[in-house]
């Protein structure tokens, strides 16, 4: 269902991080991702209920390459670790947006996504808070 397919994916230990040319796209999977956890039946899983997927989006530049050792996409720069940064502030369930992805889909008007803003949140970042907006469907 996604506009565009992501042009790199990677693992990140317990956390995947998706690169995306569109931030219709990655609106769409960060929607989708937490809609499909949010009825998926854990503990038929063996996993507790209460599991929750969290979600964080950020827009910013990054070098796109092809990773040698790998052989696939790979996206490197400061932008890239910022949802990292802010996702220990999401709570399980929720998907935030930083204020630079919530501005770009104000600016290209994205159909279908609200940016509701929640104010200054802690992130990872020594010393940091970043204003942070919940991302959810415009209903």
């Amino acid at each position: 269902r996604l506009p565009a397919a992501p042009l790199a994916v990677e693992g990140l230990g317990p956390q995947l991080g998706f690169r995306f040319s569109s931030l219709a796209a990655a609106a769409e999977l960060a929607l989708s991702a937490g809609e499909w956890a949010a009825g998926k039946p854990w503990v038929d899983e063996g996993l507790p209920a209460e599991l929750g997927l969290r979600v964080a989006v950020h827009a910013g530049p990054v070098l796109a390459l092809a990773d040698p050792l790998l052989g696939r996409p790979a996206a490197l720069g400061a932008h890239v670790q910022r949802p990292q940064q802010i996702l220990p502030a999401v709570p399980a369930g929720e998907a935030y947006a930083s204020r630079e992805f919530a501005a770009l889909c104000g600016a290209e008007r994205i159909a279908g996504v609200a940016c509701e803003f929640l104010g200054r949140r802690p992130t990872t970042q020594m010393f940091e808070e970043a204003v942070l907006y919940r991302l959810s469907r415009d209903r």
